[in-house]
């Protein structure tokens, strides 16, 4: 057989199934859930419960080619049966005439990412991207799939993310601190991923690990948790363990005296003193200086900062519920960190995350939105996938699926930031044939 009878790509049993799939027509339609709204009938932000390959097919009326950003963390293929179990997917997964384990593994897989891919590239405008978190068991087989669906020229790197704070020693043979995403562009970036920042953009001044040591918040720092007597204490905010050694005496919005405090600080008292504010929560937080404020610098392609650890994520979410109910959710500052990497020559984006999970991406959004003056609008996408068992919150609210974390989450964020974050709309697909 000649070299020009041979190919190069990615193939497996069950693909054109899988790609049949992708363009079959939805079955269903999109129905108004103001039951599960919070807010307003013209809320920007949608909150969608429903198989996701059929919700992406369902948007394609009224948001192809107008989506700016997707980021997705679906899930990592360990093997075990996909929760998101298509036809395709069971055909793939019990196919005798392929006797390669690989391909068994992977074909589950490859079915139930490949139209799900495809029918989101429609989605994407042009200068849009995509970013896909992945661990390094699918990460080849992903690259070759996003060749196929936006093309090779589409390919803009792939960022290494440190994962954890410590090896999680899952793996025999080296230490896995790692995962990684994906990124791709469809047709003409407007700019390079960028790591710029705006003059509401804020920087955190306390780190876990770090040596214990005092700082002076000085007398008329800018205080933001209201104006009386806060008692000096220890205090934990956002999972970040400090303690205030002299009462918060706020007046019109700035500190009436000096405030010893004393933690695990990750700046000077040069730089604390002149950038340092005390957050609506009673946390630390400081501005940027002028000089930080330059030109966009290019992205790194290593992501190693605590704010984007699994650990936090899972502090995140926590502190928010008041309650640990889901392992390891992606954290916020890897999600915001990408959301303000992204070009926007035309305006705001319009970010879709159809594998949203406890809703990550949303809170990501809007606390973007907050500190930058930006009006950014999320559609997340989850199906009612039920919890291992059902979770009741210190206030005897009761969480029965995934769906069910991402919308209380949603819901906590816009209470937090009052009438700084506009409501978000609730849908549910409905089978017009059932």
């Amino acid at each position: 057989m000649g070299d020009e009878a041979e190919t190069y790509g990615l193939t497996w049993p069950g693909k054109g199934r899988a790609a049949a799939e992708a363009s079959a027509p939805a079955t269903g339609r999109l129905e108004p859930d103001p039951a599960r709204s919070v807010g307003s009938d013209d809320s920007p932000h949608l909150f969608i419960e429903g198989d996701n390959l059929e919700v992406l097919k369902l948007l394609g009326g009224d948001y192809a080619g107008s989506v700016d950003l997707i980021y997705i963390d679906p899930p990592y293929n360990t093997g075990k049966r996909l929760a998101y179990d298509d036809d395709f997917a069971d055909h793939t997964a019990g196919n005798s005439s392929s006797r390669d384990p690989g391909a068994r593994r992977h074909a589950p897989w490859l079915s139930m990412m490949y139209p799900r891919l495809l029918a989101a590239a429609e989605l994407l405008a042009d200068g849009g991207v995509l970013f896909v978190s992945i661990d390094d068991t699918e990460l080849p087989h992903l690259r070759l799939l996003l060749n196929e669906v936006l093309g090779e020229e589409a390919f803009l790197g792939v960022l290494k993310r440190r994962a954890a704070r410590k090896t999680a020693h899952l793996s025999a043979t080296m230490s896995d601190l790692c995962d990684y995403v994906v990124c791709y562009a469809r047709g003409r970036l407007g700019g390079r991923l960028s790591t710029a920042s705006s003059t509401e953009a804020t920087r955190p001044v306390l780190n876990r690990g770090n040596a214990v040591s005092e700082r002076v918040l000085p007398r008329g720092t800018e205080a933001r948790c209201g104006d009386g007597v806060h008692p000096a204490g220890r205090r934990c905010v956002r999972s970040l363990e400090f303690e205030i050694l002299d009462d918060l005496v706020v007046q019109g919005g700035r500190l009436v005296g000096e405030v010893r405090v004393r933690g695990p600080f990750r700046v000077n008292q040069d730089l604390l003193a002149r950038t340092v504010f005390i957050t609506r929560r009673g946390g630390l937080r400081r501005s940027l200086l002028p000089e930080e404020l330059g030109a966009p610098k290019a992205m790194s392609d290593l992501l190693d900062d605590p704010e984007f650890y699994n650990e936090r994520g899972s502090e995140c979410l926590a502190d928010l519920l008041g309650a640990p109910v889901f392992e390891h959710p992606k954290p916020v500052g890897l999600i915001k960190h990408l959301v303000r990497s992204v070009p926007r020559p035309s305006g705001d984006l319009v970010v879709l995350d159809f594998f949203a999970g406890t809703g990550t991406t949303a809170q990501a959004v809007m606390e973007v939105n907050a500190e930058d003056g930006t009006h950014h609008r999320f559609i997340m996408v989850q199906r009612p996938e039920p919890l291992r068992q059902v979770a009741k919150l210190p206030d005897g609210t009761r969480l029965q699926t995934i769906a069910d974390i991402g919308r209380e989450r949603i819901r906590r964020v816009i209470e937090g930031m009052g009438a700084r974050a506009p409501g978000f709309r609730a849908y549910t697909v409905r089978d017009d044939g059932a």
